[in-house]
């Protein structure tokens, strides 16, 4: 299951949003390796309190399609929340996996994606695999959110031209039973 907010984000917003991002990195960011698929973006950390401001309107649409669809309890995000900023250049891609860890003392409920590209890219495209790949053409368009059950297998497909920049946050709670 998924759901597709279009352009929830202008030009103007998406630009303001960025340069927050930019201004707020933490300062010990490091890439995220990940040992069970091919993964060469670049992944920056930045807190949630850092864009609040952006994020809250985005995230109670997300937490009624939630109650109206699946019901999950959900925690709610703390100042301290992680989110990634992924920045994919020409040939960097990643592959198929799905969020969460078993060794978590919570789940990983909900995928947020966010398109964040000021410019266009080639390439790139986000994949959910709903059993065969699913290409999520209305995500290339920039200010566009995704939010996808988190334990769907998905990838990012290699860019061929561009910058594809996207802010990633994850819906959590307690553990399935």
């Amino acid at each position: 299951m998924y759901f597709i907010f279009k352009d929830f984000y202008s030009p103007t917003t998406i630009k303001e949003f960025n340069n927050k991002i930019n201004n707020s990195f933490e300062e010990e960011t490091k890439d995220f390796p990940c040992d069970i698929t091919n993964k060469t973006s670049i992944v920056k950390s930045i807190l949630y309190s850092n864009v609040k401001y952006f994020l809250e309107p985005l995230l109670e649409k997300c937490k009624i399609c939630n109650i109206d669809n699946k019901g999950y309890m959900l925690f709610e995000p703390t100042d301290y929340n992680l989110l990634n900023y992924n920045i994919y250049n020409k040939g960097q891609e990643y592959g198929w996996h799905s969020d969460g860890s078993p060794d978590m003392p919570f789940d990983q409920k909900w995928t947020l994606n966010i398109n964040l590209s000021e410019k266009e890219f080639e390439g790139g495209d986000l994949e959910l695999f709903l059993s065969k790949p699913i290409t999520i053409n209305e995500f290339r368009k920039a200010g566009t959110a995704i939010m996808f059950e988190s334990w769907l297998q998905h990838r990012v497909t290699p860019v061929t031209s561009g910058e594809r920049k996207t802010l990633t946050y994850w819906f959590i709670g307690p553990k399935f039973i």
